[in-house]
């Protein structure tokens, strides 16, 4: 299952659970009026009926308020891709902000306590709990910040420090990313901010780079180096675009030299990107080695 199928299913559970709670809302706020006798039967306590019915209730009301302005900004925006749209995953998010405050009332309402006291004694440590929160705060808001604009969306192909993936989750804590080793990584939302971001989707050119260095007298060449690793890649002519290849010399240094080996792909494949830098990593090694066998029978004819 990929990431957008993922979403979908994620709705259409929700919209089954909406209407199943609105049946169970029903039913039980009918019998509350109209068949209490029954509750007393069984000698169950009213503040008990009263925490479900206002769990059941303003849920429903939260979750109808969403699908009402999801409606609207569909309308406005026509869109057809809204798998990977942040403004409608962000409002999911602050939805279950207020459903988990709201499930925190009921269970105030349920078990029969005095919110007022326990607020009053909560508010003489706030301020500590706001000194070692402020880090989740920071993470809070600037996951929220992500969501409501589309610098990054579900699904994006990302380069963030040293790790490039598919971008599969953001939270209000962190960001997870599905790297080319299969790898899920996790990135706060405030280390995002603070470090530079490639996102390859929002870009129209879909450029590829390997890097990697050499032994500056393993290197005969450059060009003869570019058409072997080249001609090594005919099997991906129908993933890569043609004549997009290029070795470009970064740095050469006392001993190494340093290279990137580019090429633009037609579109994402993280199964087949890993294939093509596994194939030409282990093509250069072929030729560092028939280069080092070259050298040796070289030294030893003379």
């Amino acid at each position: 299952m990929n990431i957008l199928d993922y979403i979908g299913w994620r709705h259409q559970r929700g919209r089954t659970s909406f209407v199943i709670k609105l049946i169970l809302f029903t039913i039980l706020l009918w019998s509350y009026y109209y068949r209490w006798e029954y509750y007393e039967k069984l000698e169950i306590k009213e503040h008990y009926i009263t925490a479900v019915l206002f769990y059941l209730g303003s849920n429903l009301l939260i979750n109808f308020a969403r699908f009402i302005l999801s409606h609207i900004y569909v309308l406005r925006i026509k869109k057809s891709d809204f798998g990977k749209d942040n403004f409608l995953f962000g409002l999911t998010r602050i939805t279950s902000i207020f459903n988990i405050m709201i499930f925190g009332a009921a269970v105030f309402l349920f078990f029969d306590i005095d919110y007022k006291a326990v607020f009053t004694s909560l508010s003489i440590i706030a301020a500590a709990i706001a000194i070692l929160s402020k880090d989740y705060i920071s993470n809070m808001i600037n996951g929220m910040i992500i969501m409501f604009t589309d610098q990054i969306s579900l699904g994006d192909f990302i380069k963030i420090g040293d790790h490039r993936g598919t971008v599969m989750d953001i939270t209000f804590v962190n960001i997870h990313i599905l790297d080319e080793n299969g790898d899920l990584v996790f990135y706060p939302n405030s280390f995002v901010f603070s470090h530079e971001v490639v996102n390859y989707s929002k870009r129209d050119i879909n450029k590829i780079n390997i890097y990697f260095e050499m032994d500056v007298e393993k290197i005969n060449d450059v060009e003869k180096l570019e058409e072997f690793i080249k001609s090594n890649l005919k099997s991906y002519q129908g993933f890569i675009q043609p004549n997009s290849y290029f070795l470009r010399t970064i740095e050469i240094k006392k001993d190494l030299a340093e290279f990137s080996f580019q090429y633009i792909i037609k579109k994402h494949d993280l199964k087949i990107e890993k294939e093509i830098r596994k194939t030409v990593m282990r093509n250069l090694v072929k030729y560092i080695e028939s280069h080092q066998n070259f050298l040796s029978a070289t030294k030893e004819s003379y």
